[in-house]
């Protein structure tokens, strides 16, 4: 098992997923842009205390360009409200931006309570000896360049393809850029329980999928696989 230290905070807020919607964003998209702001005013503090602010944006700081591995800091909207997660150095950078920004503040219309934080924990992730059920939010297993082949096959090679992708997300996301040996890997697809409309990001088209799959080990609550992880797309939830 490997050790991984989460943060997680909570931000409650007036906003109004329509507000996203006019500018094509997710909401996710759209709470990164609207924190930069307030990132970049933090970003000496949270250096002196360890952190790293580019971690909020998930691009390098030298020339912009995505991260290469697994992002430490993931944006979740949740039952209509937004959460952060940071992981291992995120969870530093993200505790530091929370204590500066703990009280109100606006972002266009719209008015945040201030960053909470509502778990911290040293957690266990990796291979165990017995089958857990998980569900996968909104996962996004595709790439735009992999969708046409896939439409055109049938539904047991979809089927296959979808559990390939699965362990695939598990093994070379979670495993090699956390760390974590997942050496054995048994993971099955058990249920699709809904198709959503496709997200569009930078103008290309990503199937999303809500499903139900076991695996024979411990995956952390609120991390993410598949396409576009750092905005909260294909979040882990245990049953």
């Amino acid at each position: 098992m490997t050790s991984l230290r989460i943060t997680t905070c909570r931000l409650p807020s007036s906003f109004s997923v329509g507000k996203a919607n006019e500018k094509g964003l997710a909401p996710t998209e759209w709470l990164r842009k609207s924190l930069s702001r307030f990132v970049k005013e933090a970003r000496q503090e949270i250096m002196n205390q360890g952190g790293d602010p580019s971690l909020f944006y998930n691009h390098l700081p030298v020339d912009g360009k995505t991260r290469i591995g697994y992002p430490l800091v993931i944006y979740h909207f949740i039952d209509g409200c937004f959460y952060i997660t940071g992981i291992n150095e995120g969870s530093i950078s993200l505790r530091s931006f929370a204590e500066l920004n703990n009280k109100p503040f606006w972002v266009d219309d719209f008015r945040f309570d201030g960053l909470q934080i509502v778990h911290e924990a040293s957690i266990q992730a990796g291979i165990c000896n017995k089958e857990n059920r998980y569900s996968l939010t909104h996962w996004l297993p595709l790439h735009h360049k992999d969708l046409k082949g896939y439409k055109e096959i049938s539904l047991e090679e979809k089927t296959l393809v979808l559990n390939e992708r699965l362990h695939k997300h598990i093994v070379q996301e979670l495993g090699k850029y956390l760390k974590i040996n997942f050496e054995g890997l048994s993971v099955r697809i058990t249920d699709i329980t809904f198709v959503h409309k496709p997200v569009f990001y930078k103008k290309y088209e990503y199937p999303g999928l809500d499903i139900i799959f076991t695996a024979n080990a411990v995956l952390p609550q609120g991390f993410t696989l598949g396409n576009n992880k750092s905005l909260g797309f294909g979040r882990i939830e245990p049953l």
